[in-house]
């Protein structure tokens, strides 16, 4: 997902609406045909700007969710999301937090990188209350596999201060529950490989 740009156009019908639209796409270099469904407060101008869009274009992939999508497709993700055998919003704030609150964390997990020769890039935050967040944010956890089962499983229990300020920790045994030596997270497994993001040009 990514943001295109926003036009203010003021009072406006819906007829007047659908030239701005076409004028925009072109201006951004969208197509059309790609589509998926139109999100809107639910004025009726909008209700009319969308009939009178459809009926000027073939699309088949368009799907009516009703005119606010945003709650209907944030739920129906955390369903989907719900079915997985763990707390990927958990897990992921978990891992992003373990890092940004040491320094010296921060700094022993760039020099794990010379052991995988993976280069390292921390944890990116998630917001759980932002779903559309979650897709950048597991893709640098998989990216970052080699780095991250190096640091929790093998490098840190070998520190002087594991046992004092990191193996008692709630943070660290939910991490490590989900990361044992020699067997792949369930979110690794259970995710598809996935297409890399699209920035609008």
């Amino acid at each position: 997902m990514a943001y295109c740009g926003s036009l203010f156009v003021d009072h406006c019908p819906s007829e007047k609406l659908v030239e701005h639209f076409y004028e925009f796409i072109k201006k951004v270099g969208l197509d059309i045909k790609y589509m998926l469904h139109l999100g809107m407060d639910g004025p009726n101008v909008n209700k009319k700007f969308q009939r009178l869009l459809l009926e000027n274009i073939e699309n088949t992939t368009f799907l009516d969710i009703g005119t606010c999508p945003l709650r209907i497709v944030h739920n129906a993700f955390k369903k989907g999301v719900s079915s997985l055998q763990f707390n990927v919003d958990q897990f992921s704030l978990d891992i992003h937090f373990f890092c940004k609150l040491s320094a010296g964390c921060r700094a022993d997990f760039q020099k794990i990188a010379e052991v995988t020769d993976v280069i390292a890039e921390y944890a990116l935050k998630h917001s759980t209350t932002r779903w559309v967040t979650v897709r950048r944010v597991l893709v640098r956890l998989i990216e970052q596999y080699a780095n991250l089962k190096e640091c929790f499983l093998v490098f840190l229990p070998t520190t002087s201060s594991f046992k004092a300020s990191v193996q008692g920790t709630v943070r660290y045994a939910r991490i490590k529950k989900l990361w044992k030596i020699n067997q792949r997270c369930s979110i690794f497994l259970s995710l598809p490989s996935l297409p890399p993001i699209r920035k609008c040009s």
